[in-house]
């Protein structure tokens, strides 16, 4: 069985990520309903497999439509056109009803079952995470923590405060720029809703949590011909630093089980800002 040293520099599942992320980073909002192709971002998990027949496209919300956002992505046949011509009243909040002939992609992709198939196809069933969300769909930002230097990164102090997640981007900076304003003018303390009643305090803590000793890197073993456990640590700023398992197994009916066997919150954080 091939073996991977994941605490080097070598570790493919830190490799696979990365590009993973830079493709959902070039996804950009825009005033109006856009649809992309998902073909970019498919590229970089190239164990997850297309079905021949089939179109992978992305559905990016309105940033003039709703109180929030987040894009769609999703299957259809060649012959049926884009999600968005035929989708009307689309609540904008969470991702629509995929009526027929439109599937969802965990139904409409293959994978490759060995330990880095199994990551990636992780990585593209927490797709939407990644992908732009604005407003209050923020909450649902996600950052993957793959080494010390990510961790200590994503630690929030004055720099990150109005982009607390530690990967920036543009539409959502902009959002959190306008509310911690908005807050501010309220007569609110940004940093009350941390649980620290003072600056100084939060600058402790982030000192204390700078010292917090954890192999972040990503891990896939395989237990057995049907049995692959992945490991991987993910930073939320209205949550925290957790630790997640997924054991991924065979089955008849649903192609691949995912059940989450641990999901450890190891450092409380809420970056305190409330849309």
């Amino acid at each position: 069985m091939k073996k991977f040293d994941y605490n080097s520099t070598n570790n493919p599942l830190i490799d696979i990520c990365k590009r993973y992320l830079a493709a959902c980073d070039a996804i950009e909002l825009s005033d109006a309903v856009k649809t992309l192709s998902l073909d970019p971002i498919l590229e970089t998990v190239p164990l997850v497999l297309k079905k021949p027949g089939l179109v992978y496209e992305i559905m990016t919300p309105s940033t003039l439509i709703g109180m929030g956002g987040e894009c769609t992505d999703y299957a259809r046949p060649e012959d049926a056109p884009p999600f968005a011509e035929i989708a009307d009243n689309l609540d904008p909040f969470r991702h629509p009803y995929l009526p027929e002939p439109y599937l969802p992609l965990w139904k409409s992709l293959d994978w490759t079952f060995t330990p880095e198939g199994m990551w990636e196809w992780i990585l593209v069933h927490d797709l939407w995470h990644n992908l732009p969300l604005f407003w209050h769909a923020n909450y649902s930002q996600v950052d993957y923590v793959l080494n010390k230097e990510d961790y200590i990164e994503i630690l929030p102090n004055i720099a990150f405060y109005l982009t607390p997640t530690g990967r920036p981007k543009k539409w959502y900076k902009e959002d959190i720029e306008r509310w911690a304003k908005h807050e501010r003018k309220a007569g609110y303390h940004p940093f009350g809703r941390t649980g620290y009643k003072t600056k100084q305090d939060m600058f402790t803590a982030i000192e204390m949590a700078r010292t917090f000793d954890k192999d972040f890197a990503p891990k896939a073993v395989q237990i057995d011909e049907k049995t692959i456990d992945v490991t991987f640590c993910v930073w939320n700023a209205w949550t925290g630093l957790k630790q997640i398992c997924y054991r991924m197994e065979r089955s008849k009916r649903l192609g691949i089980k995912m059940t989450r066997t641990v999901d450890n919150l190891l450092i409380k954080y809420n970056c305190g800002i409330c849309f």
